[in-house]
């Protein structure tokens, strides 16, 4: 009777075992595709020349061609889900100079809705105790606060401004800033910000720093656009 019982435990591990191989060899023939790609964008449910329905984070977007959107998920792919979209705004149109072949995307205002990262003042004030300041600067023209880091040697936070107009923050009321990239001595070549909108996906842009004097306006442009583009539900 124990031998008999012993086979059977045997049997029962055995097959239970082949069964996870079998599993795991299925899950590995799955095979993802690549990411910014039609097929990518596919299997997400964007569709080319149509509105696409997407939801992150529980929040539902309706996502209209123009906008170029384009889905990630870090894991498995859900038809309808991701874990963050990116979205183009051409804002061409705020230019001082007329865009040619070469400056075209100097317009174009990148936007992430995603679900992973929070709004936080507090970290924000790390942020700028944690670097060395060469110079800290009003620029009254602009309603920022200019941060230049020392040595001023290029790359992301080599400037950083803050916003000084009372009126225009974060959605939820925090700090706006923004962190710049550009070479040593120059402009700022391109800025990002982000914050939390009220249903909690966080949403981060980026805008060219020919944009930069019309961050009011990218600001409220790149609310504006998302908030059509949640479903209230």
């Amino acid at each position: 009777m124990r031998l008999v019982r012993m086979r059977s435990n045997f049997c029962f591990c055995r097959l239970l075992s082949i069964s996870l191989l079998m599993a795991l060899l299925a899950s590995c023939g799955e095979k993802k595709p690549s990411s910014n790609t039609e097929e990518y964008k596919e299997a997400h449910g964007i569709l080319k020349n149509k509105i696409s329905n997407l939801r992150i984070k529980g929040v539902l977007l309706s996502i209209p061609p123009e906008l170029y959107p384009n889905p990630y998920s870090y894991d498995r792919i859900v038809r309808g889900q991701a874990d963050k979209v990116t979205i183009h705004i051409n804002l061409n149109s705020w230019l001082d100079q007329p865009t040619t072949v070469n400056s075209e995307t100097l317009g174009l205002v990148r936007v992430e809705i995603g679900k992973h990262g929070y709004e936080s003042d507090e970290k924000i004030e790390e942020y700028f105790n944690a670097r060395k300041w060469a110079s800290i600067n009003r620029r009254p023209e602009l309603d920022l606060i200019e941060y230049v880091e020392v040595g001023d040697s290029g790359g992301w936070g080599y400037r950083t401004f803050e916003s000084t107009d009372p009126l225009l923050r974060t959605p939820n009321g925090g700090r706006l800033v923004f962190n710049c990239v550009g070479l040593p001595g120059k402009n700022p070549s391109q800025c990002r910000t982000f914050f939390q909108h009220q249903k909690g996906v966080l949403i981060s842009y980026y805008l060219s720093g020919h944009l930069l004097k019309k961050w009011k306006d990218v600001h409220k442009k790149v609310i504006a656009t998302v908030n059509d583009l949640i479903v209230q539900e």
